[in-house]
């Protein structure tokens, strides 16, 4: 992935639009406290904290003072907006890698990992074998059954549902799914 310069600030429209709202509530927004730089410009990581800290919280005035369940449908949004912003802005940075792209590592690990303990019984059982004073084929064969064992005693347990790369598929964030959905929201 080429590395991608994010810019520290940004102007308030273009942070409105960031957050998906108006340039007005980023007004309200800014009487409220949201940090700017010297210029009048959004420090982006410090409003994205803000607006997570402050908006929607008791003892907060909402950003907007429609009908109440408006206020709570525009605060959560507001909200998921400024989340969705910050994992936006993580993924470019490189903090974060795609579900499939982890689970992927991971079972590569697990396979070299596998390898590796069923390696064992051919690279020590001779040391061990002269050691005991045993035959070499018989500790190989015995070593190799009771790793074997335990690799599959390791299969049987339950791995979590995350775990296939099927289930990832099918999860996908709210907003890969083509918007955000207030019914199936979780908190």
């Amino acid at each position: 992935m080429k590395d991608q310069q994010l810019p520290d600030v940004e102007t308030k429209a273009a942070f409105a639009r960031r957050l998906g709202c108006s340039r007005q509530n980023i007004q309200k927004l800014v009487a409220r406290g949201l940090p700017l730089d010297r210029r009048g410009n959004v420090v982006i990581a410090d409003a994205l904290a803000w607006v997570s800290a402050n908006v929607g919280k008791p003892g907060n005035a909402p950003v907007d003072s429609a009908a109440p369940g408006i206020v709570e449908a525009k605060t959560q949004l507001i909200l998921l907006q400024c989340e969705k912003a910050g994992m936006e802005i993580a993924r470019l940075r490189g903090d974060l890698i795609p579900r499939h792209e982890a689970a992927t590592q991971i079972r590569a690990a697990i396979r070299t990992l596998r390898d590796g303990v069923l390696r064992i019984p051919d690279r020590h059982a001779g040391e061990l074998a002269a050691d005991l004073g045993v035959d070499r084929t018989i500790m190989a064969a015995r070593l190799e059954e009771m790793l074997r064992n335990a690799l599959l005693a390791i299969v049987d347990v339950p791995r979590p549902p995350y775990w296939e790369l099927e289930a990832l598929a099918k999860r996908p964030m709210p907003w890969e799914s083509g918007g955000l959905d207030f019914e199936g929201v979780e908190r």
